[in-house]
């Protein structure tokens, strides 16, 4: 059953890099035999367009590049907005000890991610 998985994956990836114009053999192998690549790599083997520094960067490379089926890509006037991480990051370690047993440390690891003033999301 594994393979016809594979195969099905292996065909439906081909069929969209070769509409794509993208590298269909080495999708293949990146699907049969987990190949990965660097970036360098992949803009050589033409199994993506650009390696960009940062947004800017990006923004520029791409700005007037034709989109098959969409048209062109205009963002000469486009504002990039990032948004502002808020991590808090906060461990501890606690010894406890009793005389019904042995002491032992309990680490502990705590993130905070801050979206908004009053949105927080823990772990």
């Amino acid at each position: 059953m594994s393979d016809k998985v594979i195969n099905d994956m292996v065909a439906h990836a081909k069929s969209v890099a070769e509409k794509r114009g993208r590298n269909a053999e080495w999708v293949e192998k990146a699907i049969r035999e987990s190949v990965a690549v660097t970036e360098t790599e992949a803009l050589e083997k033409n199994i993506i367009d650009v390696v960009a520094n940062d947004i800017d960067d990006l923004i520029k490379q791409i700005n007037g590049r034709t989109i098959a089926d969409k048209g062109v890509l205009k963002l000469d006037e486009s504002k990039k907005k990032v948004l502002e991480e808020r991590v808090h990051l906060t461990a501890s370690l606690r010894y406890d000890k009793s005389e019904n047993f042995t002491g032992h440390f309990s680490p502990r690891v705590f993130a905070l991610y801050s979206l908004k003033e009053k949105h927080h999301f823990r772990s």
